[in-house]
């Protein structure tokens, strides 16, 4: 069984893993001002990803319609989480 660790999102302590949001994903949710630039690419607690996920699936029209967060954003998103050894697949799995 895993240790309890803090999660980055909630600071609670849970168990927690790396969650499969890809760069452009993290980006909107950073655009979107709900979650801090330090949690991105970090384990968070499974309660989190379920409400960042399901925040992504309901604001996917804004997604598809709105401004969409800066190229360079996403990019350094990305290449953080290249360095970190995280996968970049889609939103969620």
């Amino acid at each position: 069984m895993k240790a309890l660790q803090r999660c980055k999102c909630c600071g609670e302590m849970k168990r927690v893993r790396v969650r499969d949001f890809s760069p452009q994903a993290w980006a909107y949710l950073l655009h979107w001002e709900e979650i801090d630039s330090s949690v991105v690419g970090q384990p968070i607690c499974s309660s989190c990803y379920s409400d960042l996920r399901e925040l992504l699936i309901d604001r996917s029209s804004e997604m598809e319609q709105g401004p969409e967060p800066s190229i360079a954003s996403q990019q350094a998103i990305a290449a953080e989480m290249l360095h970190n050894g995280l996968p970049q697949d889609p939103i969620a799995s």
